[in-house]
């Protein structure tokens, strides 16, 4: 049963994670657009809070930064450049969107199941890249969604 969906572009294709990505690092799956030399990226990730007793993620600008811990390039975007963030409510589940404008952009949207996994969808890429194909990108990050129970696939 699916947990989570998003769209990709069909101009995108899937590359292989490695054991160490799924598990430390939490990508489920990661796309690159064809002919962008990797540049152009689109992440699937879901963290756990291992190691930590009833500890779950929450809907803060935290979640932000567990992300970016699974994704190295993201910290130093996030250092030098300028964060935004807004919450949504899309289907009676709650998003928390944020948009990292640097030399290198992201557009992270975030959720927390109800056992406190947290589950986002990222779009990366260099900020020309992102610029130009802003509105694919758009559309992408988007269509994700995390779904709690088999009810809503009714």
């Amino acid at each position: 049963l699916a947990k989570y969906s998003y769209d990709v572009a069909s101009t995108w294709v899937e590359e292989a994670t490695s054991k160490v990505e799924k598990g430390s690092g939490g990508q489920d799956s990661r796309w690159v657009k064809r002919g962008s030399k990797g540049e152009e990226k689109a992440y699937c990730l879901t963290l756990n809070r291992a190691g930590q007793d009833g500890a779950a993620f929450e809907l803060t600008d935290a979640s932000l930064q567990a992300v970016a811990g699974a994704l190295s390039d993201m910290q130093d975007s996030i250092a030098s450049g300028r964060t935004s963030s807004k919450r949504v409510s899309e289907d009676g589940k709650e998003y928390i969107r944020f948009d990292v404008d640097s030399d290198r952009k992201y557009a992270v949207k975030i959720s927390i199941d109800n056992t406190g996994r947290l589950f986002a969808f990222v779009v990366t890429a260099l900020a020309s890249m992102f610029n130009r194909d802003k509105a694919t990108l758009e559309r992408m990050v988007s269509s994700f969604r995390v779904y709690t129970s088999a009810s809503q696939f009714v």
